[in-house]
């Protein structure tokens, strides 16, 4: 039997041990989630969670496209909420700790223990952040969805003296335009919006999350997305696996997990 291993539980695998009876529907076998539970807090599991993860879980969509409008700005940030820090509260409290994966402007949304840097040193892990991320798109398609918007409907004029129908090039001038199609729309508009971005926002913050996970060289990435949202686009589509295998990154389920230290 193992000793101990690393492991970063992505977003809905932390869901499942953070609040085992809420998640039932993915505790399979039953019993899966209670076992890792004891091992995190035993210790046979040392347990991380991305910061990307806090960003998708503790935001909704509407205040996603606020922070989205205001990053790297003074504006006031939205609110996380209060019922997803619960979850890590509660993963805190198993002894989970939060990997650096810089959003815009580096924005922290929960406070929560960091891990330390004894597997990888600092410098080196910021390197092999940067090196990975480097190939995906990352933000860059939310990018590309807004300033397609932007061409159909520009933005109301912000400046005096602006000629009539010039399209403003600020630096978030793409995410003003998706907050504004979300609170402009009806519920119709507003699904279209929805089916349109979050799995963007999803992708992104994926790559994200394993880029924190590859950075701190942890030896197992728990998760059970299958990339059903995204396709084979997905860095978690079983077509993309083996690449990430190459990268010596090892995917696993939670009850691959409990087989290990079984």
């Amino acid at each position: 039997m193992m000793k101990s291993i690393s492991v970063t539980f992505d977003t809905n695998a932390a869901n499942l041990i953070a609040d085992p009876a809420q998640y039932s529907n993915l505790d399979e076998p039953p019993g899966t989630a209670g076992r890792l539970r004891t091992a995190i807090a035993e210790g046979q599991i040392i347990g991380f969670v991305s910061e990307a993860s806090v960003f998708i879980e503790c935001l909704s969509l509407p205040d996603k496209l606020t922070y989205l409008t205001v990053a790297l700005t003074p504006k006031v940030r939205p609110s996380p909420d209060l019922r997803r820090i619960a979850i890590y509260a509660e993963l805190t409290r198993l002894g989970v700790r939060l990997l650096h994966a810089p959003l815009l402007g580096a924005e922290i949304f929960i406070d929560m223990p960091w891990a330390t840097d004894d597997r990888v040193p600092q410098e080196d892990r910021v390197a092999r952040f940067q090196s990975f991320i480097k190939p995906y798109r990352r933000h860059h398609a939310l990018v590309a969805a807004g300033e397609k918007r932007l061409r159909i409907k520009p933005l109301a004029q912000r400046m005096a003296g602006m000629p009539s129908g010039k399209i403003l090039k600020g630096f978030n001038d793409w995410a003003l335009v998706l907050k504004r199609d979300w609170d402009d729309g009806d519920t119709a508009q507003q699904k279209i919006l929805r089916k349109e971005v979050e799995p963007l926002i999803a992708e992104w913050c994926d790559t994200l999350i394993v880029g924190s996970h590859y950075s701190y060289g942890i030896q197992f990435l728990c998760t059970m997305d299958v990339g059903k949202q995204s396709g084979s686009t997905s860095l978690f589509h079983n077509s993309n696996r083996a690449n990430l295998e190459a990268q010596g990154i090892k995917v696993a389920s939670p009850a691959q997990l409990v087989a290990m230290i079984s």
